[in-house]
């Protein structure tokens, strides 16, 4: 047993609270820094490199899983 298939939900959630809801955390806070703290409003920028996560995570999930997966078990990963 190897990658998700032996990746506890302890493990994978703590995963995605690093890497998503840090990510959510900081941009909440550079927001709120631009609009209150930054005054006057000359202007703001911030940048993030990542993909849509909501939408990305089951892809992800399905294309490191099926990479994961023995061809000789024949089974199939489809992402719609």
């Amino acid at each position: 047993m190897q990658g998700m298939e032996a990746t506890t939900d302890k493990v994978a959630r703590t995963m995605f609270e690093v890497n998503v809801w840090s990510a959510g955390n900081v941009t909440r806070e550079t927001v709120r820094s631009f609009r209150e703290v930054n005054k006057p409003v000359m202007w703001g920028s911030l940048m993030q490199v990542s993909a849509a996560t909501a939408k990305y995570a089951p892809e992800g999930l399905s294309d490191s899983s099926l990479k994961e997966l023995d061809p000789t078990w024949n089974i199939k990963v489809t992402i719609s």
